[in-house]
Order: structure tokens, then sequence, then C-alpha cells
């Protein structure tokens, strides 16, 4: 099973994570991370780590040109580089001798086996993805941006399934470069658009299990549709009791103060096999209490100096 990640610097204790977390659940795993500028320090602790459970790992540079002046809206949250572009460069980037590649964000946990998604069937599909829900990409206006049928849906990246020979039989890399160059202004999402405008009909719709996104496990989910006929409200019955696959999209993120995301502990549960054990955020009152507070603060803290300065 291959798995690959896209990291740097900032996000490499996350990364580890995801790695263990991957390890933890399933055997016979390759781990291809890109990167820019990780250090040799934190090759060498990823390295200590993937080792220890008998797995491997390949590190590979993706040059800093080939991304520098690819757009990143004034949207993005601050979690979000331009490492996310990184995954674009699967076809050229991995060995030859890689047909498959599990492609996985660096802010998810897998808490199962993950052979049924290695597994299936993707030979006449760009990759294999989970699918937004319909009414959050027409009301935001993604398929008018982005050009194409609203009746294909919009998918997450975070997860994806890759068939390397379908994308060096079709040209997919080139095809997707040259789409960023072509319509800077129409990309918001970064890589996730690019992969929708371009693939939008090469897509295996996979179950949701594999992707398990926040807004799955909202109580109003009845009123949402999804596209391609996805069962996926059935599917989120079974997931909200064991989720296989845990992708924390939004802020805070588990790592951070003020998280509460129901399954925010298991982050810190596969923390535990990456050399970043025992870390922990550190708290931060919310701006609104010490608004509320703080003048109070000053003035008991100028009473003290002056009781022991008089």
């Amino acid at each position: 099973m291959n798995i690959l990640l896209c990291t740097d610097n900032n996000y490499v204790q996350h990364c580890a994570a995801t790695i263990a977390s991957v390890l933890c659940n399933n055997s016979n795993v390759s781990v291809f991370i890109f990167s820019t500028d990780i250090s040799e320090e934190n090759k060498h602790l990823l390295q200590a780590m993937v080792d220890s459970s008998k797995a491997k790992i390949q590190f590979i540079h993706i040059e800093n040109e080939l991304i520098s002046d690819f757009p990143m809206s004034s949207e993005a949250s601050n979690h979000i580089s331009v490492a996310t572009y990184f995954r674009l460069f699967v076809e050229t980037k991995l060995p030859k001798s890689v047909d498959k590649v599990i492609y996985l964000d660096s802010d998810i946990i897998v808490r199962q086996s993950l052979n049924v998604l290695w597994n299936t069937p993707i030979e006449d599909f760009a990759l294999g993805a989970v699918y937004q829900y319909n009414e959050w990409a027409v009301s935001n206006g993604t398929f008018r941006r982005l050009n194409y049928p609203e009746n294909f849906g919009y998918f997450n990246a975070g997860v994806l399934l890759i068939n390397l020979d379908y994308w060096r039989e079709n040209n997919v890399s080139n095809r997707l470069l040259n789409y960023i160059r072509g319509n800077f202004e129409h990309i918001i999402s970064h890589d996730q658009d690019t992969l929708n405008a371009v693939l939008y009909n090469e897509i295996f719709p996979l179950s949701c299990k594999w992707n398990l996104l926040p807004f799955f496990l909202e109580e109003n989910l009845d009123q949402y549709t999804f596209p391609r006929f996805l069962n996926y409200k059935d599917q989120v019955k079974k997931e909200l009791v064991d989720p296989t696959v845990l992708h924390f999209v939004f802020k805070p993120k588990p790592w951070e103060s003020g998280c509460n995301h129901p399954w925010r502990k298991e982050y810190f549960n596969y923390l535990k096999f990456t050399p970043w054990n025992g870390w922990r955020p550190k708290f931060h009152l919310p701006s609104y209490i010490k608004y509320i507070f703080w003048p109070n603060i000053l003035k008991l803290r100028r009473n003290i100096i002056q009781i022991f300065t008089n």
C-alpha cells in the first residue's frame, strides 16, 4: 500500500500523527513525503518512526520554482501553504514503479484498515474521492466559477485514491498545470479547485467513510443533497459510531485550543506514537474574555504594586 503526504517544517508534527495512524492500522505500507524544505532533523525523526513500524519511507523534493507563482487566495486559512499544490506532481515525481497511491492531508487520522479503499477498482478513472454536499458549492458559485456542470458535484481533495497509470496515459499533470496558468482569477481553493475543474467527469465517487468531513456530523444532514445519487446519509449513520477516516478540515484543529470536534482526542491518541508524544496546545483565553476581564486584572495589579511599594 502506497501512501503520499505533502508537508513542510511547520506541519511535520501533524503529518507524523497522520502517518502513525496509518501504520497502527495497516501493514506493508510505503510512505512518500513531498516537500521543499523539510529539515534533516525532521526527516530523521520521521524515518525512525516509520522504521520502528517496519514500513518504508521516501522523501521526494519538490523544487520551489515549480509552485512559487501558484495562486494563494486571500481567503486561504493560515494553515494552508503553497505545499497544498505538491500533490499535482504525483505523475512525474513518484517512481514509475508506483501505479497507485492514497493521498492524505496532514489533518487526517486513520482509525481502521485502508485495505478496502486501496483495493477499490478505479482502472477507468483518474482518482477516487469523497464529495461535499451540492448546496455548499451552489451557494458560493463554485460551479459557475470553475465552469463545469453542477450535476458532477464537487469533491474534497483531502483523501484521494490516485490512479497513476491513468494520469500518465492521459497527461493529467500537464492538464492541471495548464489550467492553473490560464485560470488564476478563478482559483480559490487551490489544488482542490484545480482537480475538480479539470477532472470533474473522470472521478470515481468513494464512500464517505474514507473522508469523514465535519459537516457529515451535523444533525441536519438530511437537508443536504449529494451528486450521483450518493447514499452518504446512510453511510454516515455507521461512521458516527466508529469512524474510519477523520478529516479535521476546519479551524480550530485538534492541536489548537478551542477545538470542539467530538473526535479531537484521536489526534493525541496517535500523536503518542510519534516523536512529539506528550505535546499539548497552550491554552489561550478567548479574546472576548480578555476584553471583559483585562481592565480589572490591570487594576488589581496596580493595587498590589501600591501595597508593596508604600
